[in-house]
Protein backbone atom coordinates (compact mmCIF):
# COMPACT_ATOMS: atom_id res chain seq x y z
CA UNK A 1 0.00 0.00 0.00
CA UNK A 2 1.54 3.48 -0.66
CA UNK A 3 0.60 6.18 1.83
CA UNK A 4 1.52 9.76 1.38
CA UNK A 5 4.13 11.56 2.99
CA UNK A 6 2.30 13.21 6.12
CA UNK A 7 2.47 17.16 6.00
CA UNK A 8 2.28 19.93 8.63
CA UNK A 9 -0.90 21.35 9.95
CA UNK A 10 -0.25 25.15 10.15
CA UNK A 11 -2.83 26.70 12.30
CA UNK A 12 -4.48 29.88 11.67
CA UNK A 13 -2.83 33.31 13.41
CA UNK A 14 -5.57 34.86 14.90
CA UNK A 15 -4.51 38.54 15.70
CA UNK A 16 -1.55 38.75 12.88
CA UNK A 17 -2.27 42.21 12.28
CA UNK A 18 -2.41 43.43 15.72
CA UNK A 19 1.42 42.02 16.30
CA UNK A 20 1.95 43.99 13.34
CA UNK A 21 0.65 47.07 15.10
CA UNK A 22 2.58 46.41 18.26
CA UNK A 23 5.87 46.05 15.94
CA UNK A 24 5.36 49.92 13.97
CA UNK A 25 4.53 51.36 17.66
CA UNK A 26 7.79 49.56 18.99
CA UNK A 27 9.41 50.99 16.35
CA UNK A 28 8.05 54.52 16.30
CA UNK A 29 8.77 54.81 20.49
CA UNK A 30 12.49 53.66 19.46
CA UNK A 31 12.64 56.68 17.05
CA UNK A 32 11.28 58.73 19.33
CA UNK A 33 13.78 58.02 21.86
CA UNK A 34 16.44 58.70 19.53
CA UNK A 35 15.06 61.85 18.44
CA UNK A 36 15.34 62.95 22.12
CA UNK A 37 19.05 62.03 22.21
CA UNK A 38 19.43 64.10 18.62
CA UNK A 39 17.63 67.10 20.10
CA UNK A 40 20.20 66.87 23.81
CA UNK A 41 23.05 66.51 21.95
CA UNK A 42 22.46 69.67 19.78
CA UNK A 43 21.56 71.33 23.44
CA UNK A 44 24.98 70.34 23.96
CA UNK A 45 26.55 72.15 21.22
CA UNK A 46 28.82 75.37 21.81
CA UNK A 47 26.53 78.85 22.58
CA UNK A 48 26.55 81.26 19.76
CA UNK A 49 29.42 83.81 19.77
CA UNK A 50 28.87 86.94 20.73
CA UNK A 51 27.66 89.61 18.34
CA UNK A 52 31.89 90.54 17.62
CA UNK A 53 32.49 86.99 16.40
CA UNK A 54 31.30 85.58 12.80
CA UNK A 55 27.70 84.14 13.14
CA UNK A 56 28.07 80.69 12.97
CA UNK A 57 25.39 78.77 11.35
CA UNK A 58 23.22 75.76 13.04
CA UNK A 59 24.54 72.49 12.59
CA UNK A 60 23.11 71.38 9.29
CA UNK A 61 23.86 67.57 10.17
CA UNK A 62 21.64 67.38 13.35
CA UNK A 63 19.01 69.57 11.78
CA UNK A 64 19.23 67.42 9.12
CA UNK A 65 18.81 64.37 11.38
CA UNK A 66 15.89 65.62 13.31
CA UNK A 67 14.05 65.99 10.38
CA UNK A 68 14.45 62.29 9.12
CA UNK A 69 13.80 60.96 12.02
CA UNK A 70 10.94 63.16 12.90
CA UNK A 71 9.31 61.90 8.95
CA UNK A 72 10.05 58.29 9.62
CA UNK A 73 8.43 58.82 13.05
CA UNK A 74 5.37 60.08 11.59
CA UNK A 75 5.35 57.83 8.81
CA UNK A 76 5.83 54.86 10.68
CA UNK A 77 2.40 55.73 13.09
CA UNK A 78 0.26 56.38 10.02
CA UNK A 79 1.09 53.08 8.91
CA UNK A 80 0.15 51.16 12.47
CA UNK A 81 -2.93 53.59 12.61
CA UNK A 82 -3.91 51.89 8.96
CA UNK A 83 -2.95 48.36 10.28
CA UNK A 84 -5.01 48.92 13.39
CA UNK A 85 -8.30 50.20 11.26
CA UNK A 86 -7.58 47.23 8.87
CA UNK A 87 -8.02 44.91 11.77
CA UNK A 88 -10.44 45.59 14.01
CA UNK A 89 -13.17 43.83 11.98
CA UNK A 90 -11.63 40.93 12.70
CA UNK A 91 -10.77 41.19 16.12
CA UNK A 92 -14.24 41.29 16.59
CA UNK A 93 -15.76 37.72 17.57
CA UNK A 94 -19.25 38.03 16.51
CA UNK A 95 -21.94 38.70 19.56
CA UNK A 96 -22.17 35.44 21.85
CA UNK A 97 -18.82 33.86 20.49
CA UNK A 98 -15.42 33.59 21.82
CA UNK A 99 -12.31 34.24 19.49
CA UNK A 100 -9.99 31.49 20.05
CA UNK A 101 -7.03 33.90 21.11
CA UNK A 102 -8.94 34.99 24.15
CA UNK A 103 -8.90 31.16 25.35
CA UNK A 104 -7.22 29.59 28.26
CA UNK A 105 -5.94 26.56 29.38
CA UNK A 106 -8.25 25.99 32.65
CA UNK A 107 -7.69 22.54 32.91
CA UNK A 108 -10.32 19.47 32.49
CA UNK A 109 -12.25 19.08 35.79
CA UNK A 110 -15.29 20.03 34.25
CA UNK A 111 -16.75 18.99 30.89
CA UNK A 112 -16.94 22.39 29.51
CA UNK A 113 -13.60 23.16 31.11
CA UNK A 114 -11.72 20.05 29.09
CA UNK A 115 -13.52 21.15 25.79
CA UNK A 116 -12.11 25.17 26.51
CA UNK A 117 -8.53 23.39 27.26
CA UNK A 118 -8.84 21.62 24.07
CA UNK A 119 -9.33 24.92 21.66
CA UNK A 120 -7.22 26.67 23.31
CA UNK A 121 -4.32 23.95 23.20
CA UNK A 122 -5.53 23.35 19.04
CA UNK A 123 -4.76 27.60 18.66
CA UNK A 124 -2.03 27.38 20.11
CA UNK A 125 -0.50 24.33 17.90
CA UNK A 126 0.17 23.02 21.78
CA UNK A 127 0.58 19.36 20.33
CA UNK A 128 0.73 17.70 23.78
CA UNK A 129 -1.88 19.31 25.63
CA UNK A 130 -4.12 18.71 22.85
CA UNK A 131 -3.23 14.75 22.85
CA UNK A 132 -4.28 14.89 26.72
CA UNK A 133 -7.44 16.40 26.03
CA UNK A 134 -8.76 13.04 23.47
CA UNK A 135 -9.70 9.91 24.85
CA UNK A 136 -9.15 7.00 21.96
CA UNK A 137 -12.34 4.61 22.61
CA UNK A 138 -10.87 0.99 22.03
CA UNK A 139 -11.49 0.14 18.23
CA UNK A 140 -10.50 3.70 17.46
CA UNK A 141 -7.17 3.07 19.42
CA UNK A 142 -6.43 -0.18 17.38
CA UNK A 143 -6.80 1.24 13.90
CA UNK A 144 -5.16 4.23 14.52
CA UNK A 145 -2.16 2.63 15.92
CA UNK A 146 -2.66 -0.23 12.87
CA UNK A 147 -1.78 2.86 10.48
CA UNK A 148 0.81 4.38 11.94
CA UNK A 149 2.51 1.45 12.08
CA UNK A 150 3.05 1.14 8.28
CA UNK A 151 3.80 4.71 8.52
CA UNK A 152 7.82 5.54 7.36
CA UNK A 153 9.90 5.99 10.59
CA UNK A 154 10.15 9.79 9.95
CA UNK A 155 6.08 10.31 10.11
CA UNK A 156 5.97 7.94 13.29
CA UNK A 157 8.68 10.71 15.02
CA UNK A 158 6.23 13.23 14.62
CA UNK A 159 2.73 10.91 15.64
CA UNK A 160 3.91 8.88 18.39
CA UNK A 161 0.87 8.17 19.56
CA UNK A 162 -3.05 6.91 18.32
CA UNK A 163 -3.88 10.55 20.13
CA UNK A 164 -1.61 12.20 18.35
CA UNK A 165 -2.61 11.43 15.15
CA UNK A 166 -6.32 12.34 16.55
CA UNK A 167 -4.97 15.34 17.54
CA UNK A 168 -3.71 16.16 14.06
CA UNK A 169 -6.99 16.18 12.10
CA UNK A 170 -8.19 18.12 15.05
CA UNK A 171 -6.20 21.22 14.64
CA UNK A 172 -7.01 20.80 10.37
CA UNK A 173 -10.45 20.98 11.21
CA UNK A 174 -9.73 24.11 13.54
CA UNK A 175 -7.98 25.95 11.15
CA UNK A 176 -10.21 27.70 9.05
CA UNK A 177 -12.12 28.88 13.25
CA UNK A 178 -11.63 31.68 14.38
CA UNK A 179 -14.33 32.46 17.29
CA UNK A 180 -16.63 29.65 19.33
CA UNK A 181 -19.64 29.28 21.74
CA UNK A 182 -19.06 26.45 24.20
CA UNK A 183 -22.29 25.41 25.54
CA UNK A 184 -23.96 23.80 28.79
CA UNK A 185 -23.07 20.66 29.54
CA UNK A 186 -25.12 17.72 29.45
CA UNK A 187 -25.03 14.81 32.04
CA UNK A 188 -25.29 11.06 30.74
CA UNK A 189 -24.16 9.64 33.94
CA UNK A 190 -21.66 10.36 36.15
CA UNK A 191 -19.06 9.54 34.33
CA UNK A 192 -20.15 11.02 30.88
CA UNK A 193 -21.53 14.01 29.36
CA UNK A 194 -22.13 16.26 26.21
CA UNK A 195 -20.93 19.55 25.52
CA UNK A 196 -22.87 22.21 22.94
CA UNK A 197 -19.98 23.93 20.33
CA UNK A 198 -21.18 27.05 18.19
CA UNK A 199 -19.22 28.60 15.18
CA UNK A 200 -17.47 24.76 13.57
CA UNK A 201 -18.10 24.57 10.21
CA UNK A 202 -21.18 27.23 10.79
CA UNK A 203 -23.21 24.35 12.39
CA UNK A 204 -23.86 23.19 16.53
CA UNK A 205 -21.51 20.31 17.78
CA UNK A 206 -22.25 18.16 20.72
CA UNK A 207 -18.98 16.90 21.90
CA UNK A 208 -18.92 13.67 23.48
CA UNK A 209 -16.69 13.01 26.92
CA UNK A 210 -15.99 10.57 29.39
CA UNK A 211 -14.30 11.55 32.78
CA UNK A 212 -10.93 9.84 33.19
CA UNK A 213 -8.23 10.21 36.06
CA UNK A 214 -6.70 12.98 34.90
CA UNK A 215 -9.92 14.64 34.26
CA UNK A 216 -12.57 14.84 31.07
CA UNK A 217 -11.38 14.09 28.05
CA UNK A 218 -13.16 14.64 24.63
CA UNK A 219 -13.98 10.58 23.08
CA UNK A 220 -12.44 10.01 19.68
CA UNK A 221 -14.95 7.15 18.10
CA UNK A 222 -13.83 4.64 15.12
CA UNK A 223 -15.46 6.76 12.71
CA UNK A 224 -13.25 10.15 13.19
CA UNK A 225 -10.17 7.56 12.53
CA UNK A 226 -11.90 5.81 9.70
CA UNK A 227 -12.53 9.61 8.55
CA UNK A 228 -9.04 10.89 9.39
CA UNK A 229 -7.19 7.71 7.55
CA UNK A 230 -9.47 8.25 4.51
CA UNK A 231 -8.33 11.82 4.39
CA UNK A 232 -4.56 11.46 4.54
CA UNK A 233 -4.98 8.59 1.71
CA UNK A 234 -6.84 10.71 -0.22
CA UNK A 235 -3.63 13.76 -0.29
CA UNK A 236 -1.33 13.99 -2.86
CA UNK A 237 2.03 11.71 -2.42
CA UNK A 238 5.41 14.32 -1.85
Amino acid sequence: MRLPTLIAVSLITVGSGLAVTLSLRHQSGRLRQQLAQTRERNATQPAPATSTTPHIAPNRSVSAEIDAARSEIAALEARAERERTATISTDLAPPGLTRLEDLHDVGRQTPGAAVHTLLWAACRGDDTALANTLLLEAEARAKAAAFLADLPDSAREKLPTPESFAALFLSDGLTKVTAVRIGEATAIDPDNATVRLEGIMNRELQLPLRRATTGWQIVVGEKQIDWAITQLRASPAK
